[in-house]
Parts: C-alpha cells; structure tokens; sequence
C-alpha cells in the first residue's frame, strides 16, 4: 500500500484587471471531472485554500446533465473492491489485497455500469477526479493514479463536471501534487504588457 500523503494549496491575489476564475481538475483525460472552480474579483485580495489528500476510492456516480452530483464510494488504495447489487442497490464489497499502487474494482453486477476514481478527506468528504464509462459486466478495471492538477483559467465549467474531451483553453499552471511539499503558497500573478496569467511560488 502506498504511503498515505496530504497536500495543502493556497493560491493569494490581488489588483487583478478584471474578473476571472480558475478550474482545476486532475490530468488530461478525456472525462477527467472538475475538482475546484475558485473566482477571483478584480481589483481584490483574495485567497483561496483547498486540501488534497492521496486516500483513493471508486466511486458509483450519479450523473445529471454531463455532472457528478452523488455517489456511493469504497475507498480503495492498492486494493481491489467488487461492485455488486443488493436489494436494487449498488453496493461496494470491502476491499481485498489487489494491485500495488494501483486500485482496482469488479464490476460484479450483471451490467454494464460507470464508475469513477476520486479521492477522500479525512472528514468523509468523496470528489470524483475520473470518469469511467462502460466497465462491462465481470470486467476488472485497474488504474494507476498519477495526482497531476492543472489550472486554467475559464468559467465555462462546475465543479463535478465531466470533462468528455478535455479542456479547449490552455493551462496557465501544472503540478504533480505528489513532488510538492505538504503546504505551498501560490500568487496569481497579471503581466500587464503581455496579458499573461501565471501561478508562481510564493
């Protein structure tokens, strides 16, 4: 089992021209899900805190217009779970030992079903990273999870949304949550002769 981790983000801003907000969300699959969406006024100073911890799960999601609203999830960290039906519900089975740093689940209904990878925080709390469509009836899908978290910066998208073929505007920031130290500091910083946005260290 890999070695549980948590990181903490904290992005400052302040005197931005105009008024923006920033998406975050985990990689660049396609049906990768909206992690955060954070606005940031202009001429303010704002901060914005959001907690990462590495406790991955499966997740069976509830999907409403292209938007992950709810599910029922078993945490899984190099383990292997099996999704079953009882009584007209789906329900996880506790885990079993499955493939190093990896997470692995059955689909063990007699369906096809869509599941998706997220993560937990220590107070319960379940967000959907990825959304996997179409695991067939006894299939096993297995995922390696690498926690890479990009940045753009759009207020096209909600948190929770499924991403179907990724995000058309470019990434402003990009980091593998894995390499950083537990707590960072970030600024959002506006060049005004080019009209550039960046995430920088603080």
């Amino acid at each position: 089992m890999s070695t549980e981790y948590t990181r903490n983000i904290q992005i400052m801003a302040a005197g931005l021209p105009h008024n923006l907000t920033l998406m975050f969300a985990f990689g660049d699959q396609k049906n990768s899900v909206v992690w955060k969406t954070i606005k940031f006024p202009a001429e303010a100073t704002t901060q914005a805190r959001f907690t990462y911890h590495n406790q991955l799960c499966f997740m069976y999601p509830e999907v409403h217009n292209n938007h992950i609203v709810g599910s029922v999830s078993s945490p899984s960290v190099g383990q292997q779970v099996t999704l079953i039906t009882k009584a007209n519900q789906f329900l996880f089975m506790n885990p079993i030992a499955g493939t190093p740093n990896a997470i692995s689940a059955e689909n063990g209904t007699a369906q096809n079903v869509n599941l998706a990878i997220g993560f937990a925080l220590d107070h319960g709390e379940h967000y959907p990273v990825r959304y996997c469509p179409g695991i067939a009836s006894n299939e096993t899908f297995t995922a390696e999870f690498k926690p890479v978290l990009n940045a753009y910066v759009t207020g096209e998208f909600r948190e929770g949304e499924i991403l179907p073929g990724g995000v058309e505007v470019p990434k402003i920031w990009s980091q593998n949550l894995a390499e950083l130290d537990e707590s960072t500091k970030w600024v959002l910083n506006f060049n005004m002769s080019t009209g550039e946005l960046r995430l920088v260290r603080a």
